[in-house]
Protein backbone atom coordinates (compact mmCIF):
# COMPACT_ATOMS: atom_id res chain seq x y z
CA UNK A 1 0.00 0.00 0.00
CA UNK A 2 2.87 2.56 0.92
CA UNK A 3 4.18 2.15 -2.34
CA UNK A 4 0.80 2.52 -4.50
CA UNK A 5 0.47 6.10 -2.62
CA UNK A 6 4.26 6.82 -3.45
CA UNK A 7 3.70 5.72 -7.39
CA UNK A 8 0.17 7.34 -7.32
CA UNK A 9 2.08 10.51 -6.18
CA UNK A 10 4.98 10.45 -8.86
CA UNK A 11 1.69 10.39 -11.33
CA UNK A 12 0.15 12.84 -10.31
CA UNK A 13 2.92 15.46 -10.40
CA UNK A 14 3.56 14.28 -13.71
CA UNK A 15 -0.09 14.92 -14.86
CA UNK A 16 0.26 18.69 -12.95
CA UNK A 17 3.48 19.32 -14.94
CA UNK A 18 2.42 18.18 -18.72
CA UNK A 19 -1.23 20.51 -17.79
CA UNK A 20 0.75 22.98 -16.46
CA UNK A 21 3.42 23.24 -19.20
CA UNK A 22 0.81 23.09 -21.96
CA UNK A 23 -1.51 25.47 -20.28
CA UNK A 24 1.24 27.98 -19.01
CA UNK A 25 -0.24 27.40 -15.77
CA UNK A 26 2.33 27.58 -12.91
CA UNK A 27 0.65 27.22 -9.89
CA UNK A 28 0.05 23.50 -11.52
CA UNK A 29 3.80 23.12 -12.13
CA UNK A 30 3.62 24.18 -8.43
CA UNK A 31 1.57 21.46 -7.82
CA UNK A 32 3.37 19.07 -9.54
CA UNK A 33 6.85 19.97 -7.66
CA UNK A 34 5.34 19.56 -4.52
CA UNK A 35 3.68 15.99 -5.07
CA UNK A 36 7.03 15.38 -6.25
CA UNK A 37 8.69 16.32 -3.13
CA UNK A 38 6.15 14.43 -0.83
CA UNK A 39 7.17 11.20 -2.87
CA UNK A 40 11.07 11.51 -2.54
CA UNK A 41 10.30 12.33 1.01
CA UNK A 42 8.62 9.37 1.29
CA UNK A 43 11.29 6.99 -0.20
CA UNK A 44 14.22 8.56 1.39
CA UNK A 45 12.79 8.56 4.94
CA UNK A 46 13.39 4.87 5.20
CA UNK A 47 11.46 2.79 7.54
CA UNK A 48 11.31 3.43 11.28
CA UNK A 49 12.23 0.56 13.66
CA UNK A 50 9.46 0.81 16.64
CA UNK A 51 9.94 -1.11 19.24
CA UNK A 52 7.87 -3.83 19.92
CA UNK A 53 4.76 -3.58 22.51
CA UNK A 54 4.81 -5.81 25.03
CA UNK A 55 1.07 -5.83 25.44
Amino acid sequence: MRHLVTLLLFVGAIAAYIAGSTLGAAALVVVGLVLESVAWYRILRGKKHRPVSTH
